[in-house]
């Protein structure tokens, strides 16, 4: 399991990172457009290899990434402003980062200007090309189309975006990713990954709550349900009783998020590619200026880190990378100059936990599919109805299933055909729910058991 972060390291931010239990990557941003008047590297070419030695004496693997700006300009800053650099003589330098949530436009960009460098300076190194997906429906980044690429007009000839149908998205999303996916059958690459970067924790009142009101603990709920009812009532101006929340604030999780994983994964299999994902640390409304109408809300307990993961690993993810929007005290988990957040603590141990099992999680290199359980007093659960058609019938060697809760389970093959299976309760982590579950399985000489990273 490979487990990274989303963030542009200073000097100082090194050993913070390496802190965290992080085992693979981050991002460097190598240049950014100076005002429409030019390309500025963010590091000159001597500078970029101080830091690549830098994180190769840390042990920590680097993705190179080429800014929005540039790739939309078509400027190659690979072949121009650090065109005396070899990346394959940089042990850590784990691979490209050619475009974070391309468009339509970018996508052909990179067919045109990436692909063929890439195959000409780099093909079947162990340099990777990546390409991280908008885990949403493309239609966010553009006009909505229909199956044959056509755009979508409205009665005023507006073209339609986030007031489309659900199932015009549904088509967009597709037809982006498989364009996408033409292009990345392209790269002659020993290593075939893509991420999308979904989240699943939202609420109605943005930035309400920050990083700052986490406590750092070793609990399972590093804010416990009485801190955060005190935190609320101040912010609301109500008086909040315990276990019920003002009447006007509103926690959930995102009804699409296992709809995309699942069409992500699947398309990752189908092109034998890895699934990896990313993972929500933090609360986008935080920054009011910016993303005042967003409803990310910030996970607050250990249990919502551990449940992000355990529930992309259910869909085959090999890869996982934390991202948080903004670098500040009150923003994600650390900060651009290398300071730990209180938000810290809950990565660092949920990476410490994945790694503790990182060898069973290696071992099952196959993955099968997801199948979804009804809880005993469950009558419907909109995310599981949105992968009905896409979810397994049954799962292999198991002839039974009973969960108190809404279930998922992933299944998974080892190298010697023996099945795994992830097990992960389906409602909001944050209230510490348990979910008991019984299965039966068909012919097993033994079931071997992992939680919370024991055996």
């Amino acid at each position: 399991m490979e487990i990274g972060a989303y963030i542009a390291p200073s000097i100082s931010f090194l050993d913070t990172y390496t802190g965290a239990n992080f085992n693979k990557y981050t991002i460097v941003i190598p240049a950014k457009t100076d005002g429409g008047n030019g390309y500025i590297p963010s590091y000159t070419q001597e500078q970029l290899i101080s830091m690549l030695n830098k994180c190769q004496e840390k042990g920590i693997d680097v993705q190179i990434q080429l800014p929005e700006s540039l790739l939309s300009a078509g400027y190659n800053v690979f072949t121009q402003a650090y065109s005396g650099i070899d990346f394959k003589d940089y042990s850590s330098v784990q691979g490209f980062f050619i475009a974070d949530e391309p468009t339509w436009g970018q996508i052909e960009i990179i067919d045109e200007t990436y692909a063929s460098w890439y195959n000409q300076n780099y093909a079947n190194s162990d340099i990777e090309f990546y390409v991280n997906l908008l885990g949403g429906y493309s239609s966010a980044m553009g006009p909505v189309r229909d199956a044959n690429g056509n755009i979508l007009y409205d009665e005023n000839g507006y073209a339609l975006y986030n007031d489309a149908t659900e199932e015009q998205k549904e088509i967009c999303y597709q037809a982006y990713v498989e364009k996408w996916l033409g292009v990345f059958n392209k790269i002659n690459s020993k290593v075939k990954f893509f991420t999308i970067d979904a989240y699943p924790f939202g609420d109605n009142q943005p930035g309400k709550i920050v990083v700052a009101d986490v406590v750092n603990s070793t609990d399972e709920n590093a804010l416990t349900a009485e801190q955060l009812y005190e935190k609320l009532a101040k912010r609301l101006g109500e008086d909040c009783v315990l276990n019920e929340l003002p009447a006007e604030y509103e926690r959930y999780v995102g009804t699409s998020w296992l709809y995309l994983n699942y069409k992500a994964a699947n398309n990752a299999k189908k092109n034998s590619m890895i699934f990896g994902a990313y993972m929500q640390a933090f609360d986008e409304g935080g920054n009011a200026e910016v993303h005042n109408t967003r409803t990310y809300r910030l996970p607050t307990t250990l249990a919502e880190m551990k449940w992000q993961a355990y529930m992309n690993i259910a869909f085959g993810a090999k890869k996982l990378v934390y991202y948080g929007y903004d670098y500040t005290d009150n923003g994600t988990y650390m900060t651009e100059e290398g300071k730990p957040t209180p938000l810290y603590t809950l990565v660092q141990q949920t990476n410490e936990e994945l790694l503790k099992v990182d060898h069973v999680f290696a071992a099952f290199t196959n993955w099968v599919g997801v199948k979804t359980f009804l809880g005993e007093n469950s009558a419907q659960n909109e995310a599981f109805d949105k992968i009905a058609e896409m979810e397994l019938d049954q799962l292999t060697g198991v002839s039974g299933v009973t969960s108190s809760r809404d279930l998922l389970v992933g299944e998974m093959v080892d190298g010697e055909g023996r099945r795994g299976y992830m097990l992960v309760g389906y409602d909001d982590p944050f209230y510490g729910n348990k979910t008991e579950v019984s299965m039966t399985f068909e012919g097993a000489k033994g079931v071997i058991i992992y939680r919370n990273g024991q055996r």
